[in-house]
Formats: structure tokens, C-alpha cells, sequence
């Protein structure tokens, strides 16, 4: 299953496709949602999204990929945790959906552009275009993609500036002086966080 989520000030909205069917919903935030911050707002928007899916049924023994262009909103669910208290509150009925739906949830960060050419956020700002105006669904949505597939371009120009430097022994040294990179370099042997490319 497939959802985009999207939230703006007053509004929020969402599109879901289970393979089969496409729906959409849409509405005005209440005062007690409309008076939080936008990275609340665009978790919760999702959250709700997901309870009422679950609460329909149509989640169970289900893989359910999860599109929104709010970082925040993708690495909170990615660490499981939050030090903001609301944030977290979100976060604990995500965890409830996982271990009584029977079902597996994946976030992906997309470009905004990506929201709006598929239609989602128009559902938060009244407009009507992408799957609303009659796109297919899964068209907006490029998983079995590559990086390189989806940016041949720019993404594989850039690569390749760099490409050769790394195979070199010291491609270390010669990588900071390509980047313009000044100063010591401090390696701790902690391995940095890899998240997955936005689409």
C-alpha cells in the first residue's frame, strides 16, 4: 500500500492506493491541531491516516509505504523517539498501529516538487492536479528506481567528479582539497546514520 501525506496551516490531506483502489481524504484541522507546530501537524496528518486505515481493516498483513516531503516527520518515525513530548506522543500510536495491525510501515522522504506534481498537496491547499486530476498512482511513485535512473544527468555528472579520487590511496587528502574543505579532520570510528535518498 502507498500513501502521501500532506499538511498546511489550517488544512491537511492524503491520498492512499492498496494496490487496487485509490482514495483521498481531506479537512480543516481543529484548534487543538491547528495551534501545534507544522512538523506536528504533518506526523499527525499521517499518524490519522494510518488509525483510520487500520481501523477500516485494510491495513492487516500489509506492507504500507508512507511519502512526505516533512524531514522532521521521517526521522522521528526513523529513530522510533522524539525529545519533543507531542512528537512522541505520535509516535507511540505509530508503534500501537505496528504491533496490532500486523502490519510493516515504511517513511520516505520526497521532494516537495514530488508532492505537489502528485497531487497530495493540493488536498492541503484546495487545488486539484496529479492522481486528483486523473494520474495513475504508482506513476509518482519510482521504487524500483535508482538514484542514477531518476536523476541520469546531474547525478551521474557529479559521481563521476569524484569517482576516480576515491580509488586513489590517499583519497582522502585529495577529497578535502576538491570539496574545499579546510581545517583538521577528526575521525571518531562512529559510523554516521544512513538515511535513504529523498525521491
Amino acid at each position: 500500500m502507498y500513501s502521501f501525506g500532506d499538511a498546511s496551516g489550517s488544512r491537511f490531506g492524503g491520498s492512499w492506493f492498496d494496490g487496487n483502489d485509490a482514495a483521498y481524504r481531506s479537512g480543516q484541522w481543529t484548534d487543538q491541531y491547528a495551534s501545534q507546530s507544522s512538523n506536528y501537524r504533518e506526523l499527525a496528518n499521517l499518524v490519522l491516516t494510518l488509525e483510520q486505515a487500520h481501523s477500516d481493516g485494510t491495513l492487516k498483513n500489509s506492507k504500507v509505504f508512507i511519502f512526505t516531503d516533512n524531514s522532521t516527520a521521517e526521522s522521528t518515525f526513523f529513530r522510533g523517539t522524539s525529545s519533543s513530548k507531542t512528537l512522541f506522543e505520535l509516535i507511540l500510536r505509530l508503534q500501537f498501529i505496528h504491533m496490532h495491525g500486523e502490519v510493516i510501515v515504511h517513511f520516505i522522504h520526497v521532494a516537495g516538487k514530488r508532492m505537489i506534481k502528485q497531487g497530495t498537496d493540493g488536498l492541503s491547499r484546495g487545488t486539484r492536479e496529479g492522481v486528483l486530476s486523473g494520474d495513475e498512482f504508482l506513476t509518482h511513485v519510482p521504487l524500483h528506481l535508482g538514484a542514477i535512473k531518476r536523476q541520469p544527468t546531474e547525478l551521474q555528472e557529479w559521481v563521476e567528479s569524484w569517482y576516480s579520487i576515491v580509488q586513489t590511496p590517499d583519497w582522502l587528502t585529495q577529497m578535502t582539497g576538491f570539496l574545499g574543505v579546510t581545517g583538521q579532520i577528526l575521525v571518531s570510528g562512529r559510523q554516521p546514520r544512513r538515511r535513504p535518498t529523498p525521491l
